[in-house]
C-alpha cells in the first residue's frame, strides 16, 4: 500500500524498506532517496538461515526434504536472500524443501524453537534482539547476503531545494550527539542516517532478478512473486 501510495505521489516522505524503495524506484524512477537507514552502526545487515544447535544439517543442501519457516514473501532478508542463496545451492524451494510463512522475524524462530520446522530464514538482529534466551540453541547454517536498510526518500516532484533541505535534517541526527541520542531512544536499532545512493540497493535487484528466473519451476516463489505484481518486487 505505501510503494503504490509512493507511485501515485500521494505522500511526500517515506521510510521504505529495501524491496519497497527497489519497487518504487522502478514504478516512480523520479523518487528521491534522501538518506540510508544506520541501525546499531552500521549501514548493511545479514540474512541468515539457522536451525537448531543439535541439528546434523552443515549445509544448505543438508535442508533437502525438511521445513523452513520463511517470513513473508516480501522480506528480503526472511524470504528473498534466503530463497535465492538456497537456489544457488541447488536446493529448489517448494520443491527441495517445503516452506511456510511465519508472518514476522521472530515468529519464525519460534516455529524453530518449537520444533514445527527444522530451519527458519530471519535478519541477523533478530537473534539478538531475542530475549527468550533460547537464541544460544541455534546455530547460523548460511548467510545469504548482506542487505542495506531502510531508504528515507522524498516524492519525485518535490523541489530539489527542499529535498536537500530535509536530506541534511535526517543526516544531521545520529546517536554521535546529545541531542541525537536523546531523539533516536525512541526508535530502538536505528542509530542515525546517512547520504546514500541508489546504487547501494543494486544486490537487492541482482536477488530479484534471479529469484524471478525460477518463477516458473517454484509454485511457492510464483506465488509470492504473483503477489509482488507487475514490478516483481515488494519489501
Amino acid at each position: 500500500d505505501l510503494v503504490a501510495r509512493v507511485a501515485r505521489r500521494e505522500v511526500e516522505l517515506s521510510l521504505l524498506s529495501p524491496l519497497s524503495y527497489v519497487e518504487a524506484k522502478q514504478r516512480e524512477p523520479n523518487l528521491q532517496l534522501l538518506a540510508q537507514t544506520l541501525s546499531y552502526g552500521a549501514p548493511k545487515y545479514s540474512s541468515f538461515v539457522v536451525v537448531r544447535a543439535a541439528d546434523p544439517a552443515e549445509q544448505l543442501t543438508d535442508l533437502r526434504g525438511r521445513r523452513i519457516a520463511w517470513v513473508d514473501p516480501l522480506s528480503a532478508s526472511g524470504y528473498l536472500f534466503p530463497a535465492v542463496a538456497l537456489l544457488r545451492a541447488g536446493v529448489v524451494p517448494g520443491k527441495d524443501l517445503q516452506g511456510t510463512f511465519a508472518g514476522t522475524h521472530t515468529a519464525a524462530l519460534r516455529l524453530l524453537y518449537e520444533h514445527k520446522v527444522d530451519a527458519a530464514a530471519i535478519s541477523s538482529g533478530t537473534l539478538a534482539e531475542d530475549q527468550s534466551g533460547a537464541a544460544a540453541e541455534v546455530k547460523i547454517l548460511a548467510t545469504a547476503g548482506r542487505i542495506p536498510y531502510d531508504a528515507v526518500c522524498a516524492r519525485g516532484d518535490m523541489p530539489r531545494t527542499g529535498a536537500t533541505k530535509l536530506a541534511a535534517l535526517f543526516q544531521g541526527i545520529d546517536t554521535r550527539s546529545v541531542q541525537g541520542r536523546a531523539v533516536l531512544a525512541k526508535i530502538p536499532g536505528i542509530s542515525g542516517w546517512y547520504g546514500s545512493s541508489d546504487a547501494e540497493y543494486d544486490d537487492v535487484r541482482t536477488a530479484v532478478r534471479e529469484l524471478t528466473r525460477f518463477q516458473p519451476q517454484v509454485d511457492e516463489l510464483r506465488r509470492a512473486l504473483g503477489e509482488l505484481g507487475p514490478a516483481g518486487v515488494g519489501r
